[in-house]
């Protein structure tokens, strides 16, 4: 599943401007490129913006799942600094999973609203697809910005447990 989520993320990064998306029943984007047939083979395959984009907001819920899932494993459980040291100690390979599949979503989720912006401007005039697609990019944002905390934290466990100096000299610190 992470796995489609991933190339779905990075096909839609490569939607230029007046390009268009169909998305098939087995989930999975493709892009149709402008051309002067665009607007027959869509309506021969009764492919139309509403349905499209209804399946783009469906298939950005699972991205916000799929990153509410990992953000929430055990593995990167922040709220226990012990825990993932005792990963970062083991060198767990599912800790090293998580954490490396949080940021290759994080990479992918921030190349795909170009791509979004790149709709916006195919769509330009459309409120309605307008006022979706800004959403989009709204909640992608702000997931991302929930992403960047937890690397951030967990970076710095990662820091303490590899330099436990900077513990007695910010102890030191504080003392001063």
């Amino acid at each position: 599943m992470l796995q489609n989520i991933l190339i779905n993320l990075n096909i839609l990064s490569k939607i230029k401007p007046y390009d268009k998306i169909y998305i098939n029943s087995d989930n999975l984007i493709t892009i149709e490129y402008s051309s002067i047939f665009q607007g027959i083979y869509r309506f021969f395959y009764n492919n139309n913006r509403e349905k499209n984009l209804t399946n783009l907001v469906i298939f950005y819920q699972t991205v916000y799942s799929t990153i509410d899932d990992l953000l929430n494993s055990q593995y990167l459980n922040i709220s226990n600094p012990d825990t993932i040291n005792n990963f970062i100690k083991t060198d767990n390979d599912d800790f090293n999973k998580a954490f490396s599949n949080l940021t290759k979503i994080n990479h992918y989720l921030d190349l795909s609203i170009t791509g979004i912006h790149n709709l916006k401007k195919t769509y330009h005039g459309d409120i309605v697809t307008d006022s979706k697609l800004d959403i989009i990019i709204n909640n992608c944002e702000l997931y991302m910005e929930k992403i960047k905390k937890k690397i951030k934290n967990i970076d710095l466990i990662r820091e303490k447990e590899l330099n436990p100096e900077l513990i007695k000299v910010s102890s030191k610190n504080k003392l001063l």
